[in-house]
């Protein structure tokens, strides 16, 4: 089993999107020439996850096929896939692998992914940034508890603050990153912290907008990998896909995706080429390879 964290919880989706049963009665492990692959478009990372998915395709030695899940235009208040159910029920019905899923890599604050679901090596690594419209302002020491704070009501950052320090400063919530990052840019609020992946949608220049960033560092798990699910039923595959990966990592090629993409150097990196994603607490990890 492997450790996976959503970052927040969004409304349902729609029952019409997908079958409502989990597992299928009788249900047959789906084949075909083409390597599929489920990807959500309201993902800000997408066309980078998409990159990816064309190499490890290409290593395999498969043609890429790939199911949006959600158009870009439905992005507002994006939030990584509605519940587990969707993904693991998408995985048995439309797709070999669902591309761009964040999980922890710290084992304290983990999340027992359901065990139908296989993690490849993650990509990247990203997370949360502390950002700033004061340049002598780097990170929450910086403030006092007078100073405002725009947050994600639900996300892992307003979690951890109310828990460890919650009189520090005084917290604006808002309903996603989408939001808050349209509030540091409409000049709103002058400190928050945001998951990088939404901010740098909305604000690819931050200097030119008056604002700095920097990694969260005084508040756990701030940082993420991301990497693809796949079905318990395919540690093969998985393999394959974790070869391909480490091959684009030690390569260099992953950087490339990721400068290709344009993304923030400080904020998006490549996952080490052996990285794992921690165990859970739940047991020990099985023996799926």
């Amino acid at each position: 089993m492997v450790a996976v964290f959503f970052l927040a919880v969004s409304a349902p989706v729609s029952a019409k999107d997908y079958p409502d049963q989990y597992p299928f009665p009788n249900s047959r492990l789906q084949t075909s020439p083409e390597l599929r692959f489920c990807i959500d478009k309201r993902d800000p990372t997408w066309r980078a996850q998409q990159a990816i998915a064309d190499e490890i395709a290409l290593s395999v030695g498969r043609p890429a096929n790939f199911v949006v899940t959600r158009e870009e235009e439905e992005r507002s208040g994006y939030q990584m896939v509605a519940t587990r159910k969707e993904f693991l029920v998408r995985l048995a019905t439309q797709c070999d692998a669902f591309m761009g899923l964040p999980g922890s890599t710290t084992a304290a604050f983990d999340y027992p992914a359901d065990e139908e679901m296989l993690a490849s090596q993650p990509f990247f690594r990203t997370g949360f940034q502390f950002v700033s419209s004061e340049s002598s302002v780097e990170g929450l020491t910086d403030l006092s508890a007078d100073d405002v704070l725009a947050l994600q009501g639900r996300g892992v950052p307003y979690m951890l603050l109310m828990t460890t320090r919650p009189d520090s400063v005084t917290v604006k919530r808002y309903q996603s990153s989408d939001a808050i990052a349209s509030a540091l840019k409409q000049g709103e609020v002058d400190h928050a912290i945001v998951y990088a992946p939404p901010l740098y949608a909305e604000i690819p220049d931050l200097e030119s907008e008056g604002l700095s960033a920097h990694p969260v560092t005084s508040l756990p798990n701030m940082e993420w990998y991301v990497f693809a699910g796949l079905r318990s039923d395919r540690p093969t595959l998985r393999q394959k896909f974790d070869q391909a990966i480490s091959r684009m990592i030690e390569t260099g090629r992953m950087e490339e995706i990721i400068t290709e993409a344009g993304f923030s150097a400080d904020a998006f990196q490549p996952a080490a080429a052996d990285a794992i994603l921690p165990d859970d607490d739940f047991g020990d990890d099985d023996d799926d390879d």
